[in-house]
């Protein structure tokens, strides 16, 4: 058994404590049930974003580009609801590509196009998504608007919505992107029951930002071209790797002595994954830079909050229930690397 590490100190605690099987296993249960839970209830609600973009030609047709996330090889059941006046043209299409559902086709809705009128999106209420919604006039004016639970329809208005407008919504796109993330949140939470002492945990997780800035940012400007699930699969497997890491006896392995490596190394492959989670909604290339750093600053913001979170709890668990922590931290491990290897398995057979 590892002597338990403390990131709020430079020392380790000195002590060991044997483990009861029988307890161990009781815990192993009760985080697998819990994990389960939770699992089951974050595929019940998708989280990803929808886009919806409308581009009015000159002679007052609009051109319509609907994506919308997938869960369990079904797509979400959202879809736009236009005036009853816009009238569907033949060229239709839609086809399937990295658990989205794209849709092309046209309308017509008279002269004035949209101006005026209501575009609303039905099913919303049955998610926890949102819609990014563009529409571009035959002028170049440009109107931005998120549609969610709460305002699920937009009139489109008569003047120009300027683009900087949407900046906080990549901002929460990608704190909510990190905080629904169970695998990218798994990783960082091996992490912080690696680190021995505090000025580890911040060279650690500056590693871990600056590996995934560089490749989601690489990604984003078309340097990097990554399949989405062999960068899920890499995923899975480093949290396999900490978990790995977690229940050796030897303390002197590289992971231990030099985290923020291995927080490099495996923060590049997270850094693809979150690239997927910005490139789902197909941003227009002259939004590519401010998207790119709201995004970052905002899966930044919320991998902090659940840092503090955990080193918060660990404070508590530490002056209330010392004796406990071997247990917790033992149960943990075996529970992360059982789900990551059931996640790696899975994600793997999806390439066949």
């Amino acid at each position: 058994m590892n002597p338990v590490y403390s990131v709020l100190s430079s020392s380790p605690v000195t002590h060991r404590v044997s483990i009861n099987w029988n307890m161990t296993g009781l815990w192993v249960l009760v985080y697998i049930i819990l994990l389960l839970v939770s699992l089951n209830e974050v595929s019940a609600h998708e989280s990803r974003p929808a886009y919806l973009e409308i581009t009015e030609s000159p002679v007052s047709i609009l051109r319509i580009n609907w994506t919308r996330p997938t869960r369990d090889e079904r797509a979400l059941n959202i879809h736009p609801v236009f005036p009853k006046a816009c009238q569907s043209g033949e060229n239709n299409s839609a086809y399937q590509l990295q658990g989205l559902i794209h849709e092309r086709w046209v309308l017509n809705c008279g002269e004035n196009g949209l101006t005026g009128q209501e575009i609303s999106i039905a099913g919303l209420s049955g998610t926890i998504s949102d819609v990014l919604l563009r529409y571009q006039t035959a002028d170049g004016s440009k109107h931005v608007k998120i549609l969610d639970i709460k305002n699920p329809v937009f009139v489109i208005p008569s003047d120009a919505t300027p683009v900087t407008n949407i900046s906080p919504y990549y901002f929460r796109l990608g704190v909510l992107h990190i905080l629904s993330g169970a695998d990218h949140l798994l990783f960082v939470l091996g992490l912080l029951m690696l680190i021995r002492g505090s000025w580890n945990l911040v060279k650690t997780i500056t590693a871990f930002t600056l590996a995934h800035s560089v490749s989601l940012i690489a990604v984003m400007l078309g340097y990097i071209h990554a399949p989405s699930a062999p960068v899920e699969a890499m995923i899975a497997l480093s949290i396999l790797f900490l978990a790995c890491e977690l229940v050796r006896e030897n303390d002197d392995t590289l992971s231990r002595r030099l985290p923020w490596l291995i927080a490099a190394v495996f923060g590049l492959v997270h850094g693809l994954g979150f690239a997927g989670g910005l490139s789902e909604i197909g941003l227009p290339q002259e939004e590519i830079p401010l998207a790119l750093f709201m995004f970052n600053i905002g899966v930044e913001a919320g991998q902090l909050l659940f840092v503090i979170a955990a080193i918060g709890l660990v404070y508590v668990l530490r002056k209330f229930a010392l004796l406990w922590i071997p247990r917790i931290e033992f149960a943990t491990s075996y529970v992360m690397g059982s789900v990551a290897a059931f996640w790696f398995i899975e994600r793997v057979w999806t390439f066949y």
